[in-house]
């Protein structure tokens, strides 16, 4: 069965490439872990990067070989955004070559492969507007097939009976990953769901939010689904549509709801972990808490040249390549100002992107979507994954990101 699924996949990939040229880049950009797990399933592991190697030359090939070299190249060289990340780049290779160990090196490889090549290959493939639909619909329907495939051959209920620690090996994918995949479901049914005048669309959105909140609530995840509330929250306020959405969201909230409750939704593991901020003592007993202390009591000048590459779990955590949980205290502390101009720049020109798509009414739809998973995903690295494990999706989203600012046409839905 799992050979039958996988074979579906394919053929679906093989036809996606000629007609939809979109869908099939969604996937091999954002579902490198659904990908890995369908060739885990059959014993096909040491071949789970077929599909990035036949499938993005036929969409090249087919779809993208026409576009101009010099817009890549102005992307490349020329946009703030590839500017900043390839100063981090040269200065993480720079103090590998001069400064760092084997410890360093084996870093550096970590950060070039998948981040590097995945942000350099989507600074070109996600150059077009006109493949943002589509994009937007693989995400959808790859994030349900990831869902799937889970109820099929992982038993996805068991995370409820599991500890949170062993889900990855029970399960194949740890809870943040799903419940970062989730999070960004729910987040793309809400915009679709509000920006749609069809009640029989509309009634459809409601019913796969149940099910996508419904797992994001198997994984017990908060960091997902704090971001998922603060960028929803973000959008609202920019489009200027406060009570509209207000209005809607009870609307949709009367109908969710007891579906939710009826099947169990606020028992899971999601609601018991987010009461933990109810109460300060144990608030100031988690992990990620106790690093941001340790943090900001750390003298000055460690932030000026900073720790070096995976410096954290080096000479801090004293553990190979553990990490803060937290892109900006990574970016400062293992970077120095480099890693700090990084960071900030990346980040301040996300925020100008927030406010001059989704501010402007006519603006195109599915480009405000990727701009916020790009938010979404920002805010989920201020509480888990570095730059060299669980972030592959926010560098290659930041590439998009630099490519939406680089389009001259933003209104044409």
């Amino acid at each position: 069965m799992g050979l039958a699924f996988l074979a579906i996949i394919i053929l679906f990939l093989i036809y996606s490439s000629f007609k939809w040229p979109g869908i099939t880049i969604a996937y091999l950009f954002l579902f490198q872990i659904f990908n890995n797990l369908i060739f885990d399933q059959v014993g096909l592991q040491s071949v789970k990067y077929v599909t990035f190697i036949v499938f993005l030359p036929i969409v090249y090939f087919k779809h993208f070989s026409r576009q101009k070299v010099f817009e890549f190249k102005k992307l490349l060289f020329r946009s703030t955004i590839s500017k900043v990340y390839f100063l981090l780049l040269f200065y993480i290779m720079f103090y590998t070559l001069y400064v760092g160990t084997s410890y360093e090196t084996l870093y550096l490889r970590k950060f070039i492969f998948p981040g590097t090549v995945f942000f350099i290959l989507a600074l070109y493939f996600f150059n077009d507007a006109a493949i943002y639909k589509e994009v937007v619909f693989g995400v959808v329907l790859f994030s349900f097939l990831t869902l799937l495939y889970l109820f099929l051959f992982k038993g996805i209920s068991s995370m409820t009976s599991v500890s949170r620690y062993d889900i990855s090996e029970e399960i194949g994918i740890g809870p943040i990953s799903q419940g970062r995949m989730a999070g960004m479901l729910c987040l793309t049914i809400l915009i679709l769901f509000f920006n749609s005048k069809k009640t029989l669309y509309k009634i459809s959105l409601v019913l796969l939010f149940c099910i996508a909140f419904t797992w994001l609530s198997l994984t017990g995840s908060r960091g997902p689904t704090l971001s998922l509330i603060a960028v929803f929250l973000a959008y609202s306020y920019l489009n200027k549509s406060i009570f509209k959405f207000s209005i809607a969201l009870v609307i949709l909230s009367l109908v969710a709801i007891p579906v939710l409750i009826y099947y169990g939704v606020f028992e899971l593991a999601l609601f018991e972990r987010l009461t933990e901020f109810s109460s300060q003592s144990d608030i100031e007993s988690m992990k990620r808490y106790r690093r941001y202390l340790i943090f900001f009591d750390l003298p000055i000048g460690n932030f000026i040249f900073g720790l070096g590459p995976g410096g954290w779990g080096k000479q801090i955590a004293l553990s190979d390549y553990s990490f803060p949980h937290n892109i900006i205290i990574e970016s400062i502390l293992e970077h120095g100002i480099m890693g700090a101009i990084f960071i900030f720049t990346v980040i301040s020109t996300g925020f100008r992107q927030f406010y001059k798509r989704i501010g402007k009414i006519n603006s195109n739809l599915y480009m405000n979507i990727l701009v916020l998973w790009w938010g979404y995903y920002l805010l989920n690295t201020m509480v888990s994954g570095s730059f060299i494990q669980g972030n592959t999706n926010f560098f290659t989203l930041t590439a998009i990101l630099a490519c939406i600012y680089n389009q001259k046409n933003v209104y044409a839905n």
